[in-house]
Formats: structure tokens, C-alpha cells, sequence
């Protein structure tokens, strides 16, 4: 099953890796290798000095028939290597280009992420997690169906537990639930999705995969960056954002985990979704998997 959050999201970790297999594709052409043992016919020098040798020709038809095949031999070596190195040259070239576009679109340092409506259907259910990594895959243990918030809570908890983290806020949403996951002073650390059908708790795709400076999946220069952010300008820009998109919500309840804050998106007084703001670029990114909002829980008073 898919997550639903954003053209071409789904698929990017693929598209890293026909990337990565074409740069090396066209490396391993562009490196220059021997010529090997093959075994040649004789070449238009030897014949022309078998024959100066037999008398056939003189001296000067000789040097001067020597000088044109030089110069014809160096023409066609240029074209062939030309032909030769100009497409993987151009794949590298461009291969290249496109992976580090698309990793500077990930961090969100040029131009932020092509928010999703939402108002995009979502499918059924999170299922399982695409891309593993930095706690993306499921609990060690074999995980249970889901089937209240305490079973939720405990998932989220034996997932937390493993990285110094405890469950705060659960949301129970049409598509499963949804946690986040606080450090021992009671401060954001990431956020986890919990399928209800499997029991299994993986990272949240979007923001808690590639925002994350400490969960997540971001690249080592981006992490310890401070925020040039605050969670008042994080909800000033999201409720622009989604004034802008007409939506009909407003942003409040920004909590702050490393690298960007999460709101809920409000209708009226009523929970209607959630999306993040970067702390760094004030990109956006609206949470288009979670499908309806059903009910929450607030984490317990003595984990705050």
C-alpha cells in the first residue's frame, strides 16, 4: 500500500537507485580499460612496410603514405572515442544532476516540498513501510492487531523504548494511528505511524523521515542546524498555506520536533488533519495519509 503523500514521493527511493546504477554504469565506460589479447590482422603500416620492404615501393611513396594513415588513424580514433564516451558522459552528466536536485528537494532547501491538498483521498490503511531505515522498519517483536488506543500506545511505547523515546499524543485516525513519540524531557522527537490491522509502528513518511535532524533520514551536514523558525512563524505560515490552498482549516498546537514543527489543522474547533513547517526553509508539508480524524488521546501528566 501506498501513503499518498505527494507526485513521485512514493517512488523516490527507487528513483535513488536507477540513478545510483546508471552514475555507475557510465563510470565503469568512462574508465579506460586494456586493450586485451585479441588477435589482429595486419595492420595498413605493416603492409605498407612489408611492401617498402620488398622493393614495391620507394622511400618517399613510403613516409608520405606513413603521414596519411597517421592523420586518418588519429581522425577516426577522435570520432570513436567521441561515439564511445558520449552517451555515458551524457548519462552521467544528467544522472547526476537529478540526484542531487532530488536530494536538495528532500531537505527542502530549494524552494521547500509541493505540498498535497487535502483533499486528496488517501488508500485504506498506512500499511507497511516503504522505506526502512533509522527505525523504519517494525518493532522486533511480532506486533498484534490494534484495536484501542491503549494497544496503540503500547505499539508506539515498545517502538519508542528502543530509542530513548515514549509515546506523548495518540491520534486515531479512518487509515490507523498516529503518535508522537517525545524524548525524557518531555520534548518532540519524532512521530510513528501504527497500522491497525498489523499492529506494526514504522516512521511517519514526510516530515519524520526527511525533515527529522535526529530520527530521521536527513543528510549528516543538515543535522544540528538551528531553527530559523519559531513555532509562531510555523503557524503563521501554516495557516497561510492553507488559507492559500482554500481549504477552509487553520493551523494551531505547533510541537516541535528536531528540524520542523507539526500542527493540527483545524475545522472550526474540530481536528480535520495535520501538517509540518520546516524550521529551516518554512516549507510545508500537509499530512494527506491519515484519511479522517476520529479521536485523540493526550499523552498521560506524568509523561508531559
Amino acid at each position: 500500500m501506498m501513503w499518498g503523500y505527494g507526485p513521485g514521493m512514493t517512488f523516490l527511493p527507487l528513483v535513488w537507485i536507477v540513478l545510483i546504477g546508471l552514475i555507475g554504469w557510465a563510470v565503469f565506460l568512462l574508465i579506460p580499460s586494456g586493450a586485451g589479447s585479441r588477435v589482429q590482422r595486419d595492420t595498413p603500416e605493416e603492409t605498407l612496410a612489408r611492401r617498402f620492404a620488398a622493393d614495391e615501393i620507394d622511400e618517399d611513396a613510403y613516409h608520405r603514405a606513413r603521414e596519411a594513415l597517421a592523420l586518418r588513424h588519429r581522425a577516426s580514433a577522435a570520432r570513436a572515442a567521441l561515439r564511445g564516451r558520449r552517451l555515458p558522459l551524457t548519462v552521467l552528466v544528467l544522472a547526476v544532476a537529478a540526484l542531487v536536485a532530488s536530494v536538495v528537494w528532500v531537505v527542502g532547501g530549494v524552494g521547500g516540498w509541493r505540498a498535497v491538498s487535502p483533499g486528496q483521498p488517501a488508500a485504506p490503511g498506512y500499511g507497511m513501510p516503504m522505506m526502512p531505515g533509522n527505525g523504519g522498519l517494525p518493532s522486533q517483536t511480532a506486533p498484534a492487531a490494534v484495536a484501542n488506543f491503549d494497544d496503540a500506545r503500547r505499539a508506539s511505547d515498545e517502538f519508542g523504548q528502543q530509542r530513548g523515546l515514549h509515546t506523548g499524543e495518540v491520534m486515531q485516525f479512518s487509515n490507523g494511528y498516529y503518535a508522537e513519540l517525545l524524548d525524557p524531557g518531555g520534548h518532540g522527537g519524532t512521530e510513528v505511524l501504527i497500522d491497525p490491522a498489523s499492529g506494526a509502528v514504522f516512521l511517519e513518511p514526510g516530515p519524520a523521515m526527511m525533515w527529522n535532524s535526529a530520527y530521521g533520514m536527513m543528510p549528516a551536514p543538515v543535522r544540528g542546524r538551528p531553527p530559523t523558525v519559531t513555532a509562531e512563524q510555523a503557524e503563521q505560515i501554516a495557516d497561510q498555506w492553507l488559507a492559500q490552498n482554500n481549504t477552509g482549516l487553520h493551523a494551531t498546537d505547533p510541537t516541535a520536533f528536531p528540524g520542523y514543527y507539526t500542527l493540527h489543522a483545524l475545522r472550526g474547533d474540530q481536528i480535520a488533519g495535520m501538517l509540518s513547517v520546516n524550521a529551516r526553509t518554512g516549507a510545508v508539508w500537509y499530512h494527506s495519509w491519515h484519511g479522517q480524524f476520529i479521536a485523540m488521546q493526550d499523552a498521560p501528566a506524568h509523561q508531559s
